[in-house]
């Protein structure tokens, strides 16, 4: 009986040690997630304040003033920034011609080097809608903390006098996500 369990035993043994390979079995898991192509626009200047607009002679001389368009990003491909100029404008008019109602200016980028693209837009000439430059097909872009900068340069109203009254206008900023 001893010799029939040992034989026994040495018989599940074998099967034992053939038969686990034959169990044993492999798999890969994949791992998969979507990430939503969007953009952001924070921190930006909201309110611009022009100085020297109430000179003695009432003309205006212009001036230069750097701003930041704010913190820009992002995340996909073939993104899409537009910015829209538009004039400085009251709505007091005049027929009398020395007098005009309006201050104009051009706006350029000055960093980051993903707006390097964009033409200066000039609100000379310009309709009261404004004028407006777009970049298409970007890449993934964070202007970072820095912010994104531009200077507004507003034009001498040269011999013209300005109307009184309160001025305003504003710069649009667009940005959409690609894919």
């Amino acid at each position: 009986m001893l010799k029939f369990t040992l034989a026994a035993s040495a018989a599940v043994a074998a099967i034992v040690a053939f038969s686990a390979p034959s169990f044993a079995a492999t798999d890969t898991i994949s791992i998969s997630g979507v990430v939503s192509a969007k953009c952001s626009v924070a921190n930006a200047t909201q309110s611009i304040t022009l100085s020297n607009i109430d000179t003695p002679d009432g003309t205006y001389a212009g001036e230069a003033l750097p701003e930041s368009i704010g913190d820009i990003w992002c995340n996909g491909t073939g993104n899409s920034v537009q910015i829209t100029a538009k004039p400085i404008t009251t709505s007091n008019s005049t027929t009398d011609t020395p007098f005009i109602n309006r201050i104009d200016y051009v706006l350029s980028a000055t960093s980051p080097s993903v707006f390097a693209a964009l033409p200066p837009l000039s609100t000379v000439n310009a309709p009261a809608s404004g004028a407006m430059a777009t970049l298409d097909t970007l890449p993934a872009f964070d202007t970072g903390a820095s912010h994104s900068t531009y200077t507004m340069t507003t034009q001498s109203t040269g011999g013209n006098k300005l109307i009184a009254g309160t001025y305003t206008g504003e710069i649009d900023v667009l940005v959409t996500p690609g894919t």
